[in-house]
């Protein structure tokens, strides 16, 4: 019953593309290539629904593991030589959404890591991912 009520609901708010990935996801059935909106329609500090990811949104800077810019240009206009190129950072397991920094840059429902990162969290291994220095 969940993972229908979530199907419904989130089709009628983001329609469920034709090449969807569809994943389990905590009891419900998701995309897993989904947008960040998609994502803060669940994550919205409402019981049950997980970590409140929505104030992520409101000011593009997200404060749930760490201090991190969303929904940002990667790499940032003018910095580029203190970050992997787009093409490597994608090697290295990285996603972006139209070149831009979202919940899927380092989060992914098919990883198996603590709090489904896409790189394991051991020290800033994660953050070279991108950051060069």
């Amino acid at each position: 019953m969940r993972i229908a009520h979530a199907l419904l609901l989130l089709s009628g708010i983001f329609p469920i593309p034709d090449d969807a990935q569809m994943v389990q996801h905590f009891g419900f059935l998701v995309d897993a290539n989904a947008s960040m909106a998609a994502c803060v329609s669940c994550h919205s500090g409402k019981p049950g629904k997980g970590r409140d990811v929505s104030r992520c949104t409101k000011d593009r800077m997200c404060f749930i593991y760490g201090m991190h810019l969303v929904e940002v240009q990667y790499p940032p206009p003018g910095k580029e030589r203190h970050y992997a190129t787009l093409e490597e950072a994608e090697i290295r397991g990285f996603t972006f959404d139209n070149g831009k920094i979202f919940c899927r840059t380092c989060h992914s429902l098919y990883s198996t890591k603590e709090h489904l990162l896409v790189v394991e969290a051991q020290g800033e291994k994660i953050c070279h991912g991108c950051h060069l220095r």
